[in-house]
């Protein structure tokens, strides 16, 4: 009996951690094309929850991870299980308070990490140094190319729109500012100053596709919907994930099956609570990332490369089943598309926050949740 309630709370905090995570990172997801005016919020959250949930149904590779890759299943527990969902919840209703975009995805692993540790009295063995490893290296791989891909897929889209919207300066190329830039180049010995070199013949086009955005805005409105939509199935693919590897474990661990594979009941459960999530808490953490991360104005360009930018890392990343998080991703495009104009508007301390909340996400939840477990054993359910 004792077992069944254990399975059943760990069914209800499971589908509490993915509504917590719907205010978290599936906000994000469309926090770009309200910034820039494609979608209104209440569109965009429809929009979110019905390709979040086709994305859940899509991939289990993540999944796997959470459930197999993190923990040895030998050693599992319900409490375990448990302890970490209550602690990634307890962490994500703390920072969504705060308004900051933290990690529901590092939640959960940091919770697991911790609660395996205290109830194996510290034994590094139950640990799963691959299934680690990947998360830790996705974990600072993923804002990297996000930045990157950002800034480089909005100059690749910049260069053939120069000079094609109605109303632009007739001007002719600026070979001769190149020409400049690159006889500078050769002479120039300092790496820095090479690189920087390279950089600056995006901005002009940049500069000039702004004398008069309007046509371009038209267009980019039509094609962000799309990039919103494709970032919120890659999210599904990923985020939706985690919780469907603990529940998953759970009903291994209990016996209601004999391989881990993830039910189809299960994925859409999990989906559906990460909607209901979207849906009535959302709009917080929306609002840091358009307020007080990025600038005051964007255009749907921009919109559109953060969030394409974004969804590709995601999609990757999901292939290889490596859980990320949707906030590291949107955030670091974002900067990386501000990045192709000065990175002008950038509230720093906001980034500051924000990255101190990713570094303590995983020990903070740890601990969390070792205390949580020590609280069960201490009530002699082990």
């Amino acid at each position: 009996m004792y077992e069944l309630t254990l399975l059943i709370l760990i069914f209800i905090a499971a589908l509490a951690y993915d509504v917590v995570n719907g205010f978290h990172d599936a906000a994000n997801s469309i926090a770009m094309s309200i910034w820039s005016n494609a979608l209104s919020p209440r569109n965009a959250i429809i929009l979110a929850v019905v390709f979040n949930f086709a994305g859940a149904l899509s991939h289990t590779a993540v999944a796997y991870t959470i459930g197999k890759g993190v923990v040895s299943s030998d050693f599992v527990t319900g409490t375990i299980l448990f302890a970490a969902l209550m602690s990634a919840i307890s962490w994500g209703m703390f920072t969504w308070k705060l308004g900051l975009p933290s990690s529901s995805t590092h939640a959960l692993v940091g919770g697991l990490i911790g609660s395996a540790l205290v109830a194996s009295n510290f034994d590094f063995s139950v640990l799963i140094a691959e299934g680690i490893t990947k998360i830790i290296v996705a974990m600072f791989l993923a804002p990297f190319a996000g930045f990157i891909g950002g800034f480089l897929l909005l100059a690749i889209i910049i260069w053939p729109l120069y000079g094609l919207n109605k109303g632009l300066p007739k001007l002719k190329p600026p070979t001769n500012r190149i020409y400049v830039w690159m006889k500078q180049f050769r002479s120039r010995r300092n790496s820095f100053w090479k690189i920087a070199l390279l950089i600056l013949p995006i901005y002009w086009p940049y500069w000039k596709l702004r004398v008069n955005k309007r046509p371009t805005n038209r267009v980019f409105k039509v094609i962000q919907i799309g990039s919103a939509a494709w970032m919120s199935f890659t999210h599904g693919m990923n985020d939706a994930q985690n919780a469907m590897g603990i529940i998953t474990m759970s009903l291994l661990s209990y016996g209601a099956l004999t391989e881990f594979t993830v039910p189809l009941s299960v994925r859409i459960l999990c989906a559906l609570a990460m909607g209901v999530g979207t849906m009535i808490g959302g709009w917080k953490i929306i609002k840091t990332v358009i307020n007080q991360l990025a600038g005051e104005e964007c255009m749907p360009i921009e919109g559109f490369a953060a969030q394409t930018a974004a969804g590709g890392v995601i999609f990757g990343m999901s292939l290889v089943g490596a859980p990320i998080s949707t906030s590291h991703s949107i955030s670091s495009t974002v900067l990386g598309v501000n990045g192709a104009h000065g990175l002008k508007g950038i509230n720093w301390g906001k980034v500051g926050e924000m990255i101190f909340a990713w570094i303590v996400t995983i020990p903070a939840t740890a601990i969390i949740s070792a205390i949580i477990w020590y609280c069960f054993h201490l009530f002699g359910s082990q």
